[in-house]
């Protein structure tokens, strides 16, 4: 993981690194994180048992670096609620890549959710969450919506939380 980690420092995220599961759930249930990445062997604890700690107390997002290949055991991780599964080996830049997307995911939520009843058009959420800087396509912030509606919201086709105004935007109803 050292080589994971100097390549995510180098590209601005702030990482620590515990070696055992029970310190493990510790630092994450300390709450202060974008995001966490656990492996599935770990001493004491496994990455099931953090996963499941994790998730009675934060939804932020989780990803499941591990060497087991099992589609069963991707599926339990998933099913325990990790938001991604990467199998090692892996480049270090698709898990950046793979965090990246995470982190932007929760902030577009977080951006409509502390702005409630107000409606962004597709741009303006684009701005607030990449910036001037990045050129990409605004379909990217559909494509988040709908990853997000399908964590929040009951019903996704028919959502309570994150209503799409057509022609217009978006908007949180409060």
């Amino acid at each position: 993981m050292k080589m994971e980690k100097d390549y995510l420092e180098l590209n601005g995220y702030k990482v620590e690194i515990v070696q055992d599961g029970n310190q493990g759930i510790n630092m994450a249930l300390r709450g202060i994180y974008s995001v966490i990445i656990v492996d599935l062997v770990l001493p004491e604890k496994d990455g099931f048992e953090i996963i499941k700690e994790v998730r009675k107390k934060f939804e932020i997002p989780v990803i499941v670096v591990s060497a087991i290949t099992e589609d069963i055991d991707k599926i339990r991780g998933l099913n325990f609620g990790s938001d991604d599964y990467l199998t090692k080996p892996f480049s270090p830049a698709e898990l950046a890549a793979r965090i990246k997307s995470h982190i932007n995911r929760y902030e577009i939520l977080v951006f409509l959710a502390s702005n409630p009843n107000i409606v962004f058009i597709k741009e303006n959420i684009f701005d607030s969450i990449w910036g001037d800087e990045f050129t990409g396509d605004l379909a990217t912030v559909a494509v988040h919506i709908q990853k997000i509606r399908k964590k929040i919201e009951k019903d996704p086709s028919n959502p309570e939380f994150i209503e799409t105004l057509w022609g217009t935007g978006y908007r949180f109803k409060s």
